[in-house]
């Protein structure tokens, strides 16, 4: 039991000297014993049957050298520490003035171990008690105490670090929210570890359900949401090692893919430039959406449900020309993976007006075989501007096709204005086609006349919300002059 309360007191970071495992051969080790005894900071004398039954020993020589340091030490504070091991007393042997080792509070460590190392924790090292109390609560039976206990463990921080080792274990939990608590104290206690990052990643690819992708009468995967937020908040620390554990494996592949798309970290964004060329289409695209969250414009998480955000500046600007960001997901809008040219479309749309150099690529992608990279790069050319006369054409063509191509094409023509004006009759043709909310934005944009009869059947649409956009744009239009 010496041992194990020397492991357990090492375990908090506490130096231990023990006699059997630090005297060294051929060392003289009464003095030795006296040397540490003199400088240790606490002294703690263990006490059990088997000691009371010995005639001789030599820890009645350790006592003595103990009591005679004790009798200079100040009597305000404890040094000696009497413990018991098992149900035996306290020697009643003399320490000055009167009194004897037993006026010394002793430790019962036998009737309650973990309580009696808290307590003595307490002593020795103030605070470090909590942290023993808090491991003890996770192996608690109950779920309930294992949850309170990792939020405590989150709110201490890096101060828990002792704590790492139970709260990986707690991973492993049956009960998601004891895995949830756990992965929100690990990311506060350790960080990016690559240990925790395999971890995370073991358990989204265990669950088998991550990035939204779950059964609806599925028991919803809070705990591998979690742990794929955790990995994204990660960013470039845990990048590398992440699209090193994709390559080869396509199911870690599809969970690095997701987390890719939450990236927000600017660190990141050379590597991801980078990782456009990655094997895995779903990597590619992944890496064009991330780059696209961080240079794109926060809040904004749509392209086509607003007018052109065209005034964006990102606040990276210079790393964005450093790392070649636009010219790689130009590139990439011509790649072979539908996929992939819809997010790197996205991405050049939420760069906005810093990807212009992108607009002639992205006019000859609205002819794109696929009508989601159609759609895309609709919406990206309305949010970047800079397109000349030449693209009219291209987008009244799609006007006639699917109705979110229709509405990604209103936009950008909205988005031109009164050149547009040509394009009125053909945007009214296809009203059926074209979200309400989208084709009464781009007729006010436009400012054309014969637009107003579809503004004004607006006003008794179903929907409220299409009945304020509408009166709005009749406004807009009345204040122009040119209704």
């Amino acid at each position: 039991m010496v041992e194990r309360l020397a492991r357990t007191l090492s375990a908090y970071g506490i130096q231990v000297w023990l006699d059997r495992e630090q005297l060294r051969p051929g060392e003289r080790w009464a003095a030795a014993i006296q040397h540490a005894i003199e400088a240790g900071a606490f002294y703690i004398a263990c006490f059990s049957t088997q000691y009371a039954m010995r005639s001789r020993t030599y820890m009645n020589e350790e006592l003595t050298v103990a009591i005679d340091e004790l009798r200079l030490r100040p009597t305000n504070r404890a040094w000696f520490v009497p413990v018991l091991l098992d149900d035996c007393d306290v020697p009643d042997r003399s320490i000055g003035a009167g009194e004897t080792l037993r006026s010394l509070q002793w430790l019962k460590l036998h009737e309650n171990w973990e309580q009696g190392v808290a307590r003595l924790l307490a002593v020795i090292q103030p605070g470090s008690e909590r942290i023993h109390e808090l491991a003890t609560e996770l192996d608690s039976p109950s779920a309930r105490a294992r949850i309170t206990a990792l939020d405590h463990v989150a709110t201490l921080g890096g101060q828990a670090a002792l704590l790492a080792p139970k709260a990986m274990e707690q991973l492993e939990h049956p009960n998601q929210t004891v895995r949830r608590a756990a992965i929100d104290a690990l990311v506060r206690v350790v960080g990016p570890t690559e240990e925790l990052i395999r971890a995370l990643l073991r358990l989204i690819v265990t669950r088998g359900q991550f990035a939204g992708n779950y059964v609806v009468s599925d028991e919803f995967p809070y705990d591998a949401h979690s742990a794929e937020m955790a990995l994204a908040a990660f960013g470039e620390p845990a990048l590398e090692l992440l699209l090193r554990l994709a390559h080869g494996d396509s199911q870690c592949a599809g969970v690095v893919s997701g987390i890719l798309r939450k990236e927000r970290d600017p660190r990141a964004a050379p590597r991801l430039t980078l990782e456009l060329g990655h094997t895995s289409p779903e990597v590619r695209a992944s890496s064009a959406c991330g780059l696209g969250q961080i240079f794109g414009p926060k809040g904004s998480h749509s392209l086509n449900d607003k007018l052109p955000i065209r005034s964006v500046e990102s606040p990276h600007l210079a790393l964005l020309q450093q790392i070649g960001a636009v010219a790689a997901l130009t590139h990439a809008v011509r790649d072979v993976e539908p996929l992939v040219r819809v997010q790197a479309a996205l991405a050049l749309g939420r760069i906005g007006t810093l990807a212009r150099a992108a607009v002639p690529e992205l006019i000859e992608a609205l002819s794109d075989a696929e009508a989601d990279v159609r759609a895309a790069v609709a919406g990206a050319l309305a949010n970047i501007g800079a397109m000349p006369d030449e693209v009219i054409p291209k987008l009244v063509d799609l006007l006639g096709q699917e109705p979110y191509v229709a509405t990604a094409a209103a936009v950008a023509l909205g988005s031109l204005g009164q050149r547009a004006l040509d394009a009125t009759p053909l945007l009214i043709a296809n009203a059926n086609r074209i979200n309400p909310y989208q084709l009464f934005q781009a007729l006010g944009e436009i400012g054309d006349p014969r637009g107003i009869p579809v503004l004004v059947r607006g006003l008794t649409h179903a929907q409220g919300v299409f009945r304020q956009l509408a009166e709005k744009e009749l406004q807009k239009l009345r204040a122009s002059g040119r209704s």
